[in-house]
């Protein structure tokens, strides 16, 4: 069994991980979270979302508690397979949730395109006391850049450093320019192109002081 879970981590391929998943059914050996968590990120990378659905329906079946980890993993699925329903059906039904909880379904939100549904899971993150990282706010802004949400875009950028002190990365200001391009407002734009400069090379130190 612990050879099998290790096959799937390690699969040479996902395809391979996915068909060592199906002959372990086939010899009546169920797996447990670990294998479903493998076979899920298989899934994830292949886009095969029949074969994610079907996972999904085995955990129900056989009545397995969606854990916070394989929770996750399962909205990582539905977001890359572009199901946002599943990203919703699954997130809603977790007891549990954690800071990747709420950002895998924000980014899987945002990179589907349902800007709105974003940001208002973004807002009931923050009602329910979870505190955001950079991660999230990528995510919102390019929410809010896909659907030329300006106003809000900014609010949230400058919420970072005086709400929640996070001091925006190249990639938040890459996010904001794609915002303010998008609307054709690139003149508007609320910072100066040195402080993007500046952030790149504050995380250059960073994993230079790592080295």
């Amino acid at each position: 069994m612990e050879r099998d879970d290790r096959g799937l981590q390690s699969c040479w391929s996902a395809e391979g991980g996915i068909g060592l998943f199906n002959r372990m059914q086939s010899d009546g050996v169920l797996g447990n979270e670990s294998t479903l968590g493998s076979v899920l990120s298989a899934c994830s990378r292949l886009g095969a979302l029949d074969c994610g659905e079907w996972v999904h329906g085995f955990i129900k079946r056989c009545g397995l508690r969606l854990s916070v980890a394989l929770g996750t993993v399962l909205i990582d699925m539905y977001s890359k397979c572009g199901h946002v329903d599943g990203v919703m059906e699954v997130f809603d039904s977790m007891r549990e949730k954690n800071v990747f909880t709420w950002n895998a379904a924000i980014g899987g939100l945002s990179m589907n395109g349902a800007s709105i549904a974003c940001l208002e899971l973004f807002h009931s993150m923050l009602e329910h006391g979870v505190e955001p990282n950079e991660v999230t706010f990528v995510s919102v802004l390019r929410g809010c850049a896909v659907a030329g949400m300006v106003d809000q875009g900014v609010e949230i950028f400058e919420s970072m450093r005086r709400v929640h002190q996070i001091e925006p990365t190249l990639e938040h200001y890459g996010c904001m320019v794609d915002l303010y391009g998008r609307a054709g407002q690139l003149g508007r734009q609320s910072f100066h192109p040195f402080d993007a400069h500046r952030a790149a090379c504050g995380r250059v130190g960073r994993i230079a002081q790592c080295v």
